[in-house]
Order: structure tokens, then C-alpha cells, then sequence
């Protein structure tokens, strides 16, 4: 089988669409040593260096596509490269706007529906209503041309169901990610024998009490849909009822403006 996977969304900043990919077409060969993987990569220099990898081990084949991802100069670049290549049987595009014009099976991945469910969710990042009407356009159109759906949450499936209708039924397969190797602690090896200390906290904004002691883990941005402010205030409630350190970690890339936000809220409930 000839598998063609769309890597443009891949960048070299990772967010959660981005490891999604890279773990998905590291381990994919693994999983079927007998299927043909080829992916769809950025040019050089926007390549990422997992991706580069791959490519240069020979695990998979590559071909590169100077289209935007998520531009609408996609819609024609990625059928016409799929007639270019031939013989491909299935295509994986790892998003909510399925290319137009799809020669071949299609399969796509939805991670939510926040364009449908949330109505501030593009007005609280400075985005147009117009961007948000061709979201929501084009994951519906995706949802019904696409062979196969999958839902990275039980929650997703049912709000694709409920957003779609009956005609996804059938083609919605719900796929939770794994953990991460990179969450795994380095320290520990896989037969639990400890190799070294803990890594330390360096580079992320800690909020808690003082101490190491026990703590929660935030990896995500802070875009609106995110709700950092009521996952402040649930630590905040949580910790008043024990005397244990715990400290929460907030990792990931943060807007100066949600940044302030945020250092307000810290503020307000003294969790500095």
C-alpha cells in the first residue's frame, strides 16, 4: 500500500499539531514494515530536523510542496501532485480542511470543533468572523468527502456526530494520543532502575508554593479555548485543602498580552 501523509503543518516551533505529525510517521513504519510511507514536507529551511531525519535514514520517502499549509492554494497544488506521483492509495491529511479536488481516498484527523462550539474562540485571538465561517465550511465539507475520520477524543467524535449527522456514523474512529517518549522522565529507565536527578524546572512559569515537593503539569498555549484562568482557579481552590507543597507548571509559548492576563490572575489569588 502506498500511503501519502501531508507533513506541511509540521513546524520547527512544535505545537500539538506538529508532534501529533512527528510521532504519528515515526512510529507508522514500525507499525507496518510491508506499506510504502511517503510524506509531503516543507522546503528547505523550514524543514524540521525529525522529519529531515527520516527522510535521510531512508525510513520513508519524501517529496516536497512549496504550499502553504492551510492556504487555499492547496486545494489544487496537493491533487495535482498526488496525479503527479501515481499509485498513491490513500491520503492523510492531518487536519479539518481537506484539500478540494482529492483524486484519491482521503482520510483526515480532527483534534476539536472549537470553530463550531466556542463563538470567541477567533474573535479572542484577533481573528476575522470571516476565517471562522471558512473553518466551520471546510471541516464540514472535510467531514463528508473524507473515507475515514479520526477523533483524537471521544468528545470530538460526538460533537463531529452531532455537527455532521448520521452520514459520519460510520466512518469516525476515535484515536486518543499516546504519551509522548519526550513527557517520559529521562531519568528513569524503562525497568525503573532511576539513572539520575530530576530535570530541573528552568524555562517554565511556576505557580505554587515553595518547595519541589509534589506538582501539576500544563503543556499547552494560551489561546483563548484553553482556559488557563479556571485552571488557576481550580489549583487555587485545590491547594487550600491540604498542607502538601504542590506547585502547577505552565509550559509552553504565551502571548505578551495573555501573559499579563495571566500574571493577573496569579496575582489576585497570591499564588506567586
Amino acid at each position: 500500500m502506498k500511503v501519502l501523509i501531508d507533513c506541511r503543518g509540521v513546524n520547527r516551533v512544535e505545537d500539538g499539531l506538529s508532534i501529533y505529525i512527528l510521532n504519528l510517521v515515526e512510529q507508522l513504519p514500525v507499525a507496518d514494515p510491508g506499506a510504502r510511507f511517503i510524506l509531503i514536507i516543507r522546503p528547505e529551511p523550514d524543514l524540521h530536523p525529525r522529519l529531515a531525519r527520516l527522510r535521510d535514514t531512508g525510513t520513508v520517502d519524501a517529496v516536497v510542496l512549496d504550499a502553504p499549509f492551510m492556504r487555499p492554494t492547496q486545494h489544487w497544488q496537493v491533487a495535482r501532485l498526488i496525479r503527479r506521483l501515481g499509485g498513491v492509495d490513500v491520503y492523510h491529511y492531518p487536519h479539518f480542511d481537506l484539500p478540494a479536488l482529492m483524486p484519491v481516498p482521503a482520510v483526515i484527523t480532527m483534534t476539536d470543533v472549537n470553530y463550531f462550539t466556542i463563538r470567541k474562540y477567533f474573535s479572542a485571538m484577533g481573528f476575522s468572523q470571516l476565517k471562522r465561517v471558512y473553518s466551520m465550511l471546510a471541516s464540514y465539507l472535510a467531514c463528508t468527502r473524507a473515507k475515514e475520520i479520526l477523533a483524537l477524543s471521544k468528545h470530538t467524535a460526538e460533537s463531529v456526530r452531532r455537527i455532521v449527522g448520521r452520514r459520519v456514523e460510520n466512518r469516525i474512529t476515535v484515536t486518543p494520543c499516546a504519551v509522548d517518549a519526550m513527557l517520559l522522565p529521562p531519568f528513569v529507565d524503562l525497568d525503573g532502575s532511576i539513572e539520575g536527578s530530576p530535570p530541573s524546572p528552568s524555562g517554565s512559569t511556576v505557580v505554587g508554593r515553595n518547595g519541589w515537593g509534589p506538582y501539576l503539569l500544563y503543556v499547552g498555549t494560551d489561546r483563548y479555548h484553553k482556559n488557563l484562568e479556571r485552571l488557576l482557579t481550580a489549583f487555587h481552590s485545590a491547594i487550600q485543602t491540604t498542607d502538601e507543597p504542590w506547585r502547577l507548571f505552565l509550559v509552553g509559548s504565551m502571548q505578551p498580552a495573555s501573559q499579563a492576563r495571566t500574571d493577573q490572575v496569579v496575582r489576585s489569588m497570591k499564588l506567586e
